[in-house]
Parts: structure tokens; sequence; C-alpha cells
């Protein structure tokens, strides 16, 4: 190090060396160690020089490229899309609302004021994307926001709805044990391909938007230019989903108990997810030492209680079959766990 004589002269310059690594297996020791522990206080800044950073290379065959009808972009998207890092911990990703205007119908049996809710089949809707039976969506394809780890998720119900409804008040508990299958689309703009040039609940009245018009990290929808049905307005539908290359492994979301009622849990630990292993992850506050969670140096408060509170709908009658027709008005997040 030099004199306090200007901005050089607090530069100190070191050497990785090891013996059986070559220059290669130094430089990525140095990056991914040595170079995080000594982002400290009072570092301004850590630079590598010499070495060979790792890479790994994608060489493109142009005749496989037309043999299979790709582009080059479309191969770079794919790379990008498929190359994404996700942290978990600190979730800044807002809630994606379930679009408006989609319906789930369910039985009841009434005796007095008190309902039974049970799963309602397809055939008994005439319809794959109304029921509640095992296998039917929970909404049509919903779009998450996040800039390039944007995703289109697809919500279906794993095993029947169930639950307990009063009519006197509008109070309702039960359960809705779903699949969530999430397609890392990386559209930031829109997340899900969209149903556009229809009327809302006419059949077959929209278009799948074309490759023009949506693309994600492996391409367009399989089902661009198809006839659709939208939903609602925004072009949200059942029937334009994204690529399956770019699907992840499902997981379970199991609402249970879902309730115009209160909800809660708690752990003294703060630990709320399955396989989660550490506490918190909701979030930066307090005083202490940068982490990977809290880089400014905030400490993540671990938080040992979570409740939800619904809303009773009011006094219900039913006038008409089919018995009982749900229009959602909800939201859905995937958050963050370390």
């Amino acid at each position: 190090m030099g004199p306090i004589a200007t901005g050089l002269g607090e530069v100190l310059h070191y050497v990785v060396t090891g013996a059986g690594n070559d220059v290669t297996e130094l430089r990525t020791i140095h990056d991914w160690i040595i170079k995080p522990k000594m982002r400290i206080k009072g570092v301004a800044e850590i630079n590598s020089w010499g070495g060979y950073e790792k890479q790994y290379q994608v060489r493109i065959d142009p005749d496989k490229l037309i043999k299979h009808g790709l582009t080059f972009s479309e191969v770079v998207e794919a790379v990008r899309g498929n190359n994404l890092n996700v942290g978990g911990g600190n979730s800044t990703v807002a809630e994606g609302p379930t679009p408006g205007n989609a319906e789930t119908q369910m039985n009841i049996d009434c005796t007095g004021t008190t309902c039974v809710v049970s799963g309602r089949t397809s055939a008994e809707t005439g319809s794959a994307f109304n029921c509640s039976d095992t296998g039917c969506p929970f909404g049509p394809w919903l779009p998450i926001s996040n800039a390039g780890a944007s995703t289109c998720v697809r919500n279906t119900f794993s095993t029947p709805a169930s639950g307990t409804l009063e009519m006197s008040t509008g109070g309702f508990v039960g359960a809705f044990p779903l699949s969530s299958a999430v397609y890392l689309t990386a559209n930031a703009t829109l997340p899900c391909p969209l149903c556009v040039g229809g009327q809302p609940g006419v059949a077959n009245s929209g278009t799948c938007q074309s490759a023009a018009e949506w693309s994600s990290g492996a391409g367009p929808s399989p089902d661009a230019g198809n006839a659709c049905t939208p939903v609602n307005a925004d072009g949200n539908t059942h029937d334009c989903g994204p690529p399956p290359a770019v699907a992840l492994t499902p997981f379970a979301v199991n609402l249970d108990p879902i309730t115009t009622g209160i909800s809660s849990f708690s752990n003294a630990s703060g630990l709320f997810c399955p396989s989660q292993a550490t506490g918190g992850a909701f979030g930066c506050s307090g005083a202490g030492s940068p982490n990977a969670i809290c880089p400014g140096g905030n400490l993540p408060p671990v938080p040992d209680y979570v409740e939800e509170v619904g809303t009773e709908a009011g006094p219900l009658t039913v006038t008409r079959a089919p018995p009982a027709l749900w229009h959602r008005s909800s939201a859905f997040r995937i958050q963050g766990t370390s």
C-alpha cells in the first residue's frame, strides 16, 4: 500500500496461489470464495486480474438450426432463460391477483342454512375450465411479473374442493388442495400469452398471441394463432399457454383452510414453508453486518405469526342452478424462502 496522498494510495494488491490448482481454478476460488468474504465495511471495491474465467460455451450448428426450424435468437433466449439465478430469502415480488371474471363451480348439499361444499366435475359444469374436481384448473393462466424471472402459473386441483358454507352469513371454511405448475417465461411485460381480439366469455372469439406478439425464453406459445376464449377484457385465458420447455417442477399449494374468517399459523422459529431452513425471509430491519439476505447490513426479522383475515359475503340465497357459482377475487403469491 502507498501513502495516503491520492485515491490510489489505499490500494492493496495480493496474489492467490495454491499447489495443484491451475489459473482457472484459482480465479474461480478468488471470485466465489475469497472476494465475497472481503466485502466488509471500508472496502470500496475488489477487482480481479489474471487467471481465466470459467465459461460454458454453446457452439451453434447452422445446419441443425435450419433442420429444426430455429433461429439464433431463439437459442440465445432459451439458454438465457435456462440459466437465470433466482434468489430466495428476501422476496420483493408483488402478489399476482387472480384474473378477474374467472369462475369455479362447486356442488352444495344443504340442511337448513348449513351446506356441505364438494367438488363439481367437468361433466356437471359442461366445461373443463370451471370445475373443481381433481385436475380442474383454479382460474386461467396466472401472470406474475418479476423482470427476467417473470413466470406464468397454472394452478389445478390435486384433489376435489371441499368445505362448509353458512347461507345465513355467507361464511365459508374449506380446503382447496392445489398443484402449482410454474413456467419461467422471463417475459417481464407479458408473463403469460394473452387471447387478443375476442369478447370476454364468448367461445373462440379471440386468437392466441402470435410469435411476433409474445415470446418466452424458449420461444412463442405452442398455441400461437389458435382460437381462444378470453375470460376478461385483459385477455387472460385458459387456452393460450407457455412452451413446456420453460416449465419448472410442480409443487403443492394447499389452501387449507381457505376461509372468510381468520386463518393463522405460528412458528417460534419463523419457519412456515416445507424444507425452509432459515427463519425469516420476509424483509430486513435493524442493524448488522452485510449478508446474502440483507446486503445493506440489516438483520432479517424472524416473524413467528402469520394471519389472514377474510370477509363474509352476507346472507345468500340459491336462485338458480348451478347451486354454487363463485367468482374469485383473490391474490396468489409464491413467497421467497431460504
